[in-house]
C-alpha cells in the first residue's frame, strides 16, 4: 500500500514544471471552440443519453445539446427547458428523467416537449442513481439512504413511480450498505456510478467504475483521506489537506480524477505523482470544477461554474518545450537508452533522464556541440554519430561531452545508418552517397561508392549486400566475397520509393513508396533473390517505419498506420498535437523507447506513443441530423434516431441528409463516407462534410448507408442506414399506364366503329337507290339482298365485340405477367388488315383456309423490313371453311408465324424462300395445315414460348406440332368446332 502525505496546499494548486513525464499519456484540459463554449452558466450536472446527445442542467435550465447543431433547436423545437436544480439525469427506457433537489423526479414529454412532474412521496434529495432495469433503478439519498423504485407507464406515456423498498445507509452501516450498492453495480450494464452522502456539512464521496471483471471503488471521505480500491483491495492512499474541498471525483484506467473550488486535481494510480490543473496553466473554464462525466477512457467532460470543459487523455505523451524545455521542438533523430532519451532537435542536442516509463524534466542541453540544425542520430557500438547540415559529430553515449577521434572522414548531411557485419556499417548522405566503414581496433577505414549521390535508407542483408534508395529507386551493391542480386520484384523498377529499413530479426524489409504503399520483401540467401511478401496501401506517404513482432508501424505526415501482418488489417491512428493540428513525422526519427513504447521525432517534439494494444477503441456513435428536400428541411415529429424510413414525392429532384460523428471536442475533423444503395456501387468518400446530396432520383427504394471516423481515426464501421423511398408521379404509375392502354384501345374501336358505320351507310344509300329503281320483275332479288345485308351488319357487330373482348383478355393477361402488351397490338392489326381486304368486300358469313393463308403472305410482304427473307407460297389446301371470329384468329396465327420465322432459321442469311402449305390430315375432330420450309429452323419448340404467338395460340386453342428431326417442317392444328 503506497502512502502519500501532502502538508501544504501549494504543492496541489501550483503547477510545477513537468516534473515529470509519464509515458502512459498526455493530459489536456481545455474549453471547447464549438457552440458549447457559449454555455457560461454554473453548470450542476452533464449527462449523455443513448443517442450520444449531451443534456447539462445549470441552476436554472436544462439544456441539449449536440456537435452538429449550432442553434439548439430540432425541427422546430426548442432544446432548453426550464427546470431549476437538476443534479441529475438519466435514462429508463426510452424515458428521460431529472431528479432536482427539492422537487421530486421529472420525465421530458417529447409530444409536449416540456419536463412533465412525476408524483413521489416522501422525496429526499439525490446524490446518485443506479439503473439496472428497464424498469427499476437505485436512488441514493444524500442522507446515506437507498430507494429502490419500480416504473410504470400507461398508454399516453405518462410516468408513474413506486418506491418498493429502502435501506438505510447510516455512518454505522455503511459498509453493509455500500455492499448492497456494489452488488447492483456489478450487475447494472453501465461503466460508472458517482453518489457522495452529507456528514456535519462534509461530502464524503464514492465512485464505482469496471472494466471488464475489474471493479474500482474510489472514496474520499469527509477528512479528505482519497482511497483506492481494486477489486476489494487497496491500491492507493492519500491524504489531501482539509483545505482542499472536493466537489467531484472521477476514475480513468491510470488516473484519479478529483474536482475541486481550486482547480482540477490528477493522481496516477501507479506512482502517486499529482498534477493540477486550472486557469493558470490550461484552458479550463473555471477553477471551481463542480461534476465530473466520463465518456470514455481518454475524453471526461467537466462542469465547472463557467460552462464546461474538456479533459482528454491520449495515450501519447510529447517531450517539447512546454513540458521538458527543449530549445526546439523540431526533432531530427531520437536515442533511447535504460536511463536516457537524447534527441536531435534543431537547436543542438538534449538530453532527459528517464526512469522507467517517465521522463524526468526540464532536458539538458549538450554545451558543446553547436546549437545548429541537427538532423538525426545513429548508434555506433559504444558512440553516438549525430550528423548536421554542415558536419558530423561523434560523441561517446556515456559521455556526450568526450568527442570520439575516429580516422574516418565522416560525410555530411547524413540521411541513414545501418550495421553490415561486426566490422563493416554503411552511411548514406545526401553530399556523397554511399560510403562502408571499417572499424577495427587496429585500423579504420572507409569507401565512397561512386556515382550513389545523394543516397538515403541503406540496410545491410546477411553480409552479403547493401540495398540503399538513390533518386527514389532501391539499388544494391554486393560486398567483398558477397553475391549479386540474381532477381528482384517488379516493384523495383515499377515504384518510387521514399523509406527503406530492416526489421530487428533482419528477415523482413519494409519499404514505402511515393505512390503510398507500404511494402514488405524477404530476402532469399541460398538463391540471392528478393520476394515481395506483401503491400498494403495507405493514405499518405510513409516517412518512417518499424517492425515490431507482427505489427508494422509507418509514421505518415497525418497519423500512425498499423499494420497487423498476420490479418493484414490496416488501422490508422490519428495523433493530434499540443498545436491542434496532427503530428508531422521527421524522416527516419524511430526508435523503441522500452518493451511498451516507441519515440519519434516530430515538428513538434518527441512523441512517446504506446505499442498497440489488443483491446479496440470503442468506435464513436454516428447519428442522422437532418434531411431536407429542395433546400427545405423535412419535418419530422419523432426522434431521427427512431425513424427507420422515409417517403420522398416525386418531384423531389435534390434530396439532401446530414449526418455527424458525436464528437464535441473536434467534430470539424470527423470523416465520413456513404452509399445510397440502390444507386451507388461503392463507398462515396465525403471527407470531412457530414452530408450526403441526390439530385434527380428515379422512383424507387433505396438504402443511404453512412459510416464515420471520429478526429483520432476510430471508425464506426456498423454505420447508420434509412431507407428512402421515392414515389413515382401519378402519371407514371402502373395504374395510369394501364388507364392509357385501355383508353387506347377503347378509341381505336370506336374509330374502327365509326368509320364502318360510315361505310354501311353509303353501302345502305346505294342500296336504296336501287330499291326505288328495280322494278317489279326483280322485286325478289332484292329482298334477299337486304336479308343478306342485315346479316352482314350482324355478323360484323358481333365479330369486333368479340375481338375487342379478346384484346381486353390479352391486355390484362399481359400486365399480370408484367410482360409487354404485343399481342393485343398484333390483334388489332390483323383485323384492320383482314377487314379491309376481304371481309368488308364481300358479305360472306364465312371464308376459306387457302384465302386467308394467301392474304397472310400479302400482309407479310408489305410490312416486312427490306432485310427480312421474301416468301413463295406453294399452296396446297382443300375446301376448308371458317366463320368470320376464327377467320381471324387464325390470321393473326398466320401472320404472327410468319413474321417470326426470320429470325429463328439455322442459316445466318436468308433472302427467299419458298413455303410450302398443305392440308393437315389427323383425327376427324382436328383441321389444320403443314408448313414445309425451305430453310431449317434453330429451335422449333422456341415457337410455344415467343411472347406474342403464346397468348395468340391459347386464345385459338390452337397448337404447333414440331419434329426435332425435322426442323424444316411446322403443322398448325385446331379444333374443327372453331
Amino acid at each position: 500500500m503506497l502512502k502519500k502525505s501532502f502538508l501544504i496546499l501549494a504543492s496541489f494548486l501550483t503547477l510545477i514544471f513537468s516534473t515529470n513525464i509519464a509515458a502512459n499519456g498526455l493530459v489536456s484540459v481545455f474549453s471547447p471552440s464549438n457552440h458549447l463554449n457559449d454555455l457560461n452558466g454554473a453548470i450542476q450536472t452533464v449527462f449523455l443519453d443513448s443517442t450520444g446527445a449531451a443534456w447539462i442542467s445549470t441552476t436554472n435550465k436544462i439544456h441539449r445539446y449536440e456537435p452538429y447543431q449550432p442553434r439548439q433547436t430540432e425541427n422546430g423545437k426548442t432544446n432548453s427547458y426550464d427546470l431549476s436544480e437538476v443534479y441529475h439525469l438519466f435514462e429508463l427506457d426510452q424515458f428521460l428523467i431529472a431528479a432536482t433537489d427539492d422537487d421530486g423526479f421529472w420525465f421530458l414529454d417529447r409530444d409536449l416537449n416540456k419536463f412533465v412532474h412525476i408524483e413521489t412521496r416522501n422525496y429526499a434529495p439525490v446524490s446518485g442513481v443506479l439503473v439496472f432495469s428497464e424498469t427499476q433503478f437505485l436512488a441514493i439519498t444524500t442522507s446515506g439512504e437507498v430507494h429502490t423504485y419500480t416504473s410504470h407507464a400507461d398508454e399516453n406515456d405518462k410516468i408513474s413511480l413506486y418506491r418498493s423498498s429502502t435501506s438505510s445507509c447510516s455512518e454505522g452501516s455503511f459498509n453493509e450498505c455500500a455492499e448492497l450498492i456494489k452488488l447492483a453495480f456489478e450487475r447494472a450494464d453501465i461503466p460508472d456510478l458517482h453518489f457522495y452522502t452529507t456528514q456535519a456539512d462534509k461530502k464524503n464521496h464514492f465512485h464505482l467504475s469496471k472494466s471488464g471483471k475489474e471493479i474500482k471503488l474510489l472514496r474520499v471521505d469527509s477528512l479528505n483521506n482519497v482511497i483506492l480500491e481494486i477489486n476489494g483491495n487497496t491500491k492507493i492512499s492519500h491524504q489531501l489537506p482539509l483545505e482542499t474541498e472536493i466537489t467531484s471525483i472521477g476514475l480513468s484506467d491510470s488516473t484519479i480524477i478529483l474536482g475541486s473550488h481550486r482547480g482540477l486535481l490528477l493522481i496516477d494510480q501507479d506512482s502517486g505523482n499529482v498534477t493540477v490543473k486550472n486557469e493558470s496553466n490550461s484552458r479550463i473554464k473555471s477553477n471551481f470544477v463542480t461534476s465530473i462525466l466520463r465518456q470514455s477512457n481518454r475524453i471526461f467532460w467537466l462542469g465547472t461554474y463557467s460552462g464546461v470543459s474538456f479533459l482528454k487523455k491520449d495515450e501519447i505523451s510529447v517531450v517539447d518545450s512546454e513540458s521538458c524545455g527543449l530549445a526546439s521542438n523540431d526533432v531530427g533523430g531520437v536515442f533511447a537508452s535504460h536511463n536516457r532519451l537524447i534527441l536531435a532537435t534543431y537547436a543542438g542536442l538534449a538530453v532527459a533522464e528517464r526512469d522507467g516509463t517517465s521522463i524526468h524534466c526540464p532536458a539538458s542541453k549538450v554545451e558543446d556541440i553547436p546549437e545548429t540544425r541537427l538532423m538525426n542520430i545513429y548508434k555506433l557500438d559504444d558512440f553516438l554519430i549525430i550528423g548536421t547540415r554542415g558536419q558530423t559529430i561523434t560523441r561517446r553515449i556515456n559521455n556526450l561531452g568526450d568527442a570520439v577521434v575516429r580516422n574516418i572522414s565522416w560525410p555530411t548531411k547524413l540521411t541513414g545508418f545501418s550495421r553490415i557485419s561486426s566490422e563493416t556499417y554503411a552511411v548514406s548522405s545526401m553530399t556523397r552517397g554511399l560510403t562502408l566503414v571499417n572499424i577495427d581496433e587496429s585500423d579504420n577505414s572507409f569507401f565512397d561508392v561512386t556515382d550513389s549521390a545523394p543516397a538515403w535508407s541503406p540496410i545491410g542483408l546477411s553480409g552479403q549486400l547493401v540495398l540503399f534508395i538513390k533518386d527514389f529507386k532501391i539499388n544494391s551493391l554486393a560486398l567483398p566475397n558477397g553475391k549479386k542480386l540474381t532477381a528482384v520484384p517488379p516493384s523495383f523498377t515499377n515504384e518510387k520509393f521514399q523509406f527503406l529499413t530492416l526489421s530487428e530479426d533482419h528477415e523482413t524489409i519494409i519499404a514505402t513508396t511515393l505512390s503510398n504503399y507500404a511494402i514488405t520483401y524477404i530476402y532469399e540467401e541460398s538463391t540471392s533473390q528478393i520476394i515481395e511478401k506483401a503491400r498494403f496501401q495507405l493514405d499518405a506517404i510513409g516517412y518512417s517505419a518499424i517492425l515490431i513482432d507482427e505489427t508494422l508501424l509507418i509514421a505518415q505526415e497525418n497519423g500512425v498506420s498499423i499494420i497487423d501482418l498476420e490479418t493484414s488489417n490496416v488501422t490508422k491512428k490519428r495523433l493530434t498535437s499540443p498545436s491542434g493540428g496532427y503530428f508531422n513525422f521527421n524522416f527516419g526519427a524511430v526508435t523503441k523507447f522500452d518493451d511498451q513504447h516507441l519515440v519519434l521525432g516530430t515538428t513538434e517534439g518527441a512523441l512517446i506513443l504506446p505499442l498497440p494494444r489488443p483491446t479496440p477503441t470503442p468506435p464513436p456513435k454516428l447519428n442522422f441530423t437532418s434531411f431536407a428536400v429542395k433546400g427545405e428541411q423535412m419535418k419530422i415529429a419523432a426522434p431521427l434516431h427512431q425513424i427507420q424510413d422515409i417517403t420522398l414525392p416525386h418531384n423531389a429532384y435534390h434530396f439532401s441528409a446530414e449526418f455527424a460523428v458525436m464528437d464535441y471536442i473536434n467534430p470539424s475533423r470527423s470523416l465520413y463516407k456513404y452509399k445510397l444503395e440502390g444507386l451507388d456501387d461503392d463507398w462515396i468518400d465525403g471527407g470531412h462534410t457530414p452530408s450526403a446530396t441526390y439530385t434527380n432520383l428515379s422512383p424507387g427504394d433505396y438504402t443511404l448507408k453512412v459510416i464515420g471516423a471520429n478526429a483520432d481515426g476510430v471508425w464506426n464501421n456498423e454505420g447508420i442506414s434509412i431507407d428512402i423511398i421515392v414515389k413515382a408521379a401519378p402519371w407514371a404509375t402502373w395504374w395510369a399506364y394501364t388507364l392509357y392502354a385501355s383508353f387506347a384501345i377503347v378509341a381505336l374501336w370506336l374509330f374502327k366503329r365509326y368509320y364502318d358505320t360510315v361505310q354501311l351507310q353509303i353501302k345502305a344509300v346505294a342500296l336504296s337507290r336501287e330499291m326505288v329503281e328495280a322494278t317489279e320483275g326483280n322485286t325478289e332479288t332484292l329482298y334477299h339482298r337486304i336479308e343478306r345485308f342485315k346479316q352482314l351488319l350482324s355478323s360484323r357487330d358481333d365479330l369486333f365485340q368479340s375481338v375487342l373482348a379478346e384484346i381486353s383478355t390479352l391486355s390484362n393477361e399481359s400486365e399480370q405477367a408484367g410482360e409487354p402488351n404485343f399481342a393485343a397490338e398484333h390483334l388489332i392489326k390483323c383485323t384492320s388488315y383482314l377487314h379491309e381486304r376481304l371481309i368488308s368486300q364481300r358479305a360472306d358469313a364465312s371464308y376459306y383456309v387457302s384465302e386467308l393463308v394467301h392474304l397472310a403472305f400479302e400482309q407479310y410482304h408489305e410490312t416486312k423490313p427490306a432485310h427480312q427473307p421474301k416468301y413463295i407460297p406453294l399452296v396446297d389446301l382443300d375446301n376448308t371453311a371458317l366463320d368470320v371470329h376464327a377467320s381471324v384468329q387464325l390470321y393473326a396465327v398466320l401472320v404472327g408465324i410468319l413474321e417470326w420465322l426470320p429470325d429463328n432459321y439455322l442459316t445466318q442469311q436468308v433472302i427467299s424462300t419458298a413455303v410450302n402449305i398443305k392440308t393437315f390430315n389427323q383425327a376427324d375432330n382436328k383441321s389444320g395445315l403443314v408448313i414445309a420450309l425451305g430453310h431449317a429452323l434453330d429451335t422449333p419448340s422456341a415457337l410455344f414460348t415467343d411472347p406474342l404467338l403464346r397468348p395468340l395460340f391459347a386464345l385459338g386453342e390452337f397448337s404447333v406440332e414440331t419434329e426435332d428431326n425435322n426442323p424444316n417442317q411446322l403443322a398448325l392444328v385446331w379444333p374443327k368446332s372453331s
